[in-house]
């Protein structure tokens, strides 16, 4: 699921890839857009999302009308996952090919190639100044790439399962990591150690971090609610 930036529409995937965009007042869906959809993403500005799924396609959608303007080169394999940079003019996508890939948002094209992991990458996240991206996948790793230079500042590790989300705090000082082991790690990202952790009742399979220190997470068996202690 993603939350519009003004906060009046939301987009969810649902069966069989179905995009479907609801309106937040009345609770009702306004439109359906695509299938064999895995994952969306909402541009920072609300008027426009991608896409990224079945068959390797990364697609980006207006809004407004519903039409789609742009497919990106398809991958081989399956797309997992994609994040939208805070300026929206780029969007990194992960999937079952290892890499992870960034695309200029206006030409279309990939412009650079991310490897290190030694698995599918399930989770993306682009930091809040869009100058860093943590990406984490089957491998139990999580990969802290520099936008620039696109090279590997950081691998944290820890987790004996795969990585399944990450989220970085709005004020991008902390990286949570949510794993299919049911762990939960926060990290710092100035020291690129570990301030907290949890464990839950089962696999855990989304998180998002919420108002001043709040952390919410998905899983098998509920979703949990945390308050990190400074």
């Amino acid at each position: 699921m993603a939350i519009s930036p003004d906060g009046t529409w939301f987009a969810t995937v649902g069966e069989y890839g179905r995009v479907r965009i609801w309106d937040r007042a009345s609770g009702e869906s306004t439109a359906t857009f695509a299938h064999s959809v895995v994952s969306v993403a909402i541009s920072p500005d609300g008027t426009w999302f991608a896409t990224v799924g079945e068959y390797g396609r990364v697609r980006i959608w207006d809004r407004a009308s519903g039409e789609r303007t742009a497919t990106l080169a398809r991958y081989t394999r399956f797309v997992l996952a994609t994040a939208i940079s805070p300026d929206g003019t780029w969007i990194a996508t992960v999937g079952e090919i290892w890499t992870v890939r960034i695309w200029d948002r206006a030409s279309g094209k990939c412009t650079a190639n991310l490897t290190g992991h030694t698995g599918p990458v399930r989770a993306v996240a682009i930091s809040p100044d869009g100058a860093w991206l943590a990406t984490g996948g089957d491998d139990g790793t999580v990969r802290i790439w520099d936008r620039a230079s696109a090279r590997r500042t950081a691998t944290l590790a820890g987790h004996t399962g795969p990585v399944r989300a990450v989220a970085i705090s709005p004020d991008g000082g902390w990286l949570a990591i949510a794993s299919e082991d049911g762990s939960v790690w926060i990290w710092s990202i100035t020291g690129h150690r570990t301030v907290a952790g949890s464990q839950a009742d089962g696999a855990l399979v989304s998180c998002a971090w919420g108002t001043g220190n709040e952390l919410a997470l998905g899983g098998v068996r509920g979703v949990y609610l945390f308050s990190l202690l400074t």
